[in-house]
């Protein structure tokens, strides 16, 4: 049992240096490498490492996606998805859902991630794209780094994107975002 738990810690930790890597390498202004690559497959590749998280609490996680190749950064592209899939994982209901549609127009993606979890409480709403920042605490000390919004916020801002928040609470959440390719 220690020994378990000393490797989940380790693996937290971990995850944490990484992705304040990755943040500070997005916040640097380098321009991260554009590369073709099948948006479908990379939609199911996130799907598909979240699946133990979300079958363990019975959260049903759909996603519609064209089988379109782009070129754009691959790499957050992913993260977005990512961030944005465990999130709703993470703070929905037992047996939930999770609803992520994208579209492709002309020089923009447009990635909708919907949940049906515990929503944001509004006096938070301002607060999410912060830093170390965790909605719910309870969740804070499991497998939250509080970097994940952070990051997608600065994604999009790197690519002079826009992103919206809809969230009712005890409802459920809503992220909204635009990218240009």
């Amino acid at each position: 049992v220690f020994g378990a738990r000393i490797k989940h810690e380790g693996q937290t930790l971990l995850s944490m240096i990484n992705d304040i890597m990755f943040l500070s390498r997005v916040e640097s202004g380098v321009k991260a490498k554009k590369e073709k690559f099948n948006i479908r497959s990379v939609a199911d590749t996130v799907v598909e490492n979240l699946n133990e998280k979300a079958l363990s609490k019975k959260i049903t996680v759909l996603v519609n996606c064209p089988d379109n190749v782009i070129y754009f950064t691959k790499r957050y592209f992913y993260e977005i998805l990512n961030n944005l899939i465990d999130n709703a994982i993470k703070y929905n209901k037992e047996e939930g859902r999770v609803d992520c549609t994208i579209t492709v127009e002309r020089d923009n993606i447009f990635i909708k991630v919907s949940d049906t979890g515990i929503g944001i409480p509004y006096e938070d709403s301002t607060r999410i794209f912060e830093r170390f920042f965790t909605v719910d605490r309870s969740h804070s000390n499991r497998d939250s780094t509080g970097l994940g919004l952070t990051i997608v916020k600065h994604i999009v801002q790197e690519c002079n994107g826009q992103i919206k928040v809809d969230s009712k609470l005890g409802e459920g959440t809503s992220f909204s975002l635009n990218l240009h390719i």
